[in-house]
């Protein structure tokens, strides 16, 4: 009896299926993505807009039926549902806010680094996207350079025109300031993070008033946890090293002196903050266009030169 039972349940399961497959039926799983809750797409990534939709089931059911639909937007108050052309986990720029909307996709987001962006699509382009930080599981949004050197670098500074005071207390730097598509700090507790995940390499770009650029550097970098922020730099990959002078020190800012000169504050007297030595050969946080020295092999091959732009990055 039992066998008998077995073999007709096994009969309606494989009738069923054929169904399914004769008529092309495609099962889909839609995840609640509550940092994207209050967004929707971008016109240009729309799918479509319908109104008057009584419930998010109904919604879920319309991106289902449609094929260029993988994730949507429902706003319960006023019953519209949005289609998107893409999960929006990924790229920045494809959302824009959307308040009291409910967010679900496809595929849950899980993208690291920029690097792993590039990697899982190698046609991506530099700008605004989000990563998944493995200890806190935040999203935040960095910046990507898809075009240096091979590309898949987080741009943790950015500066050429001056438009951001880099003149700020400790917990701006912990948490970032400025624009991403501009000026800015990405932000100490984003970079330790991301630099905890695993083997890191970190560059700096240096452009001079007088035309001269250079570039540092090194494998191994990571930031230790706060309130120190210790930088850990490893073998150098360049000639230039004047970054170097900062490995093993904290980051000072001028309301947290965590320098090595026993006399004053290194972030007060360079109108920054960095990871001072005694107190730093160069350090790229302080007024916009202040002359420095630039160093190669411990000997001065620039005298107080103005910098005009500075970059750093690390993949």
């Amino acid at each position: 009896m039992k066998c008998t039972f077995l073999f007709v349940c096994l009969l309606t399961f494989a009738a069923v299926w054929n169904f399914i497959s004769s008529v092309d039926i495609i099962f889909r799983k839609y995840d609640f993505d509550s940092y994207i809750a209050g967004y929707r797409c971008i016109p240009n990534e729309t799918a479509f807009e319908v109104e008057n939709i009584p419930n998010l089931p109904q919604c879920g059911r319309l991106c289902h039926l449609n094929n260029m639909c993988l994730s949507y937007s429902y706003k319960p108050d006023s019953y519209k549902c949005i289609g998107c052309r893409v999960n929006l986990g990924i790229k920045a720029s494809s959302y824009e806010s959307y308040p009291g909307s409910l967010y679900f996709q496809t595929k849950t987001f899980s993208e690291t680094s920029c690097k792993e962006i590039l990697e899982n699509n190698p046609s991506t382009t530099s700008g605004l996207y989000k990563v998944k930080l493995s200890e806190s599981k935040k999203i935040p949004t960095v910046y990507c350079d898809m075009d240096t050197n091979g590309g898949g670098w987080t741009v943790l500074q950015n500066r050429f025109n001056g438009s951001v005071d880099f003149f700020r207390n400790f917990s701006e730097y912990e948490n970032g300031f400025g624009a991403l598509n501009g000026e800015f700090w990405l932000g100490l507790k984003i970079v330790h993070e991301m630099t905890y995940q695993g083997t890191t390499e970190f560059r700096l770009d240096i452009a001079l008033a007088n035309g001269r650029t250079f570039t540092e550097t090194y494998q191994n970098f990571y930031l230790d946890k706060g309130p120190h922020y210790t930088l850990h730099l490893g073998e150098p990959g360049s000639t230039h090293t004047v970054f170097g002078y900062s490995n093993g020190q904290h980051f000072t800012t001028y309301d947290f002196d965590q320098d090595r000169r026993p006399t004053h504050n290194c972030a007060v007297n360079g109108n920054g903050a960095w990871w001072f030595n005694e107190c730093s050969k160069i350090h790229l946080n302080g007024i916009y266009g202040m002359s420095v020295n630039y160093y190669e092999n411990h000997s001065i091959i620039h005298d107080m030169q103005q910098v005009k732009t500075t970059k750093m990055m690390f993949r």
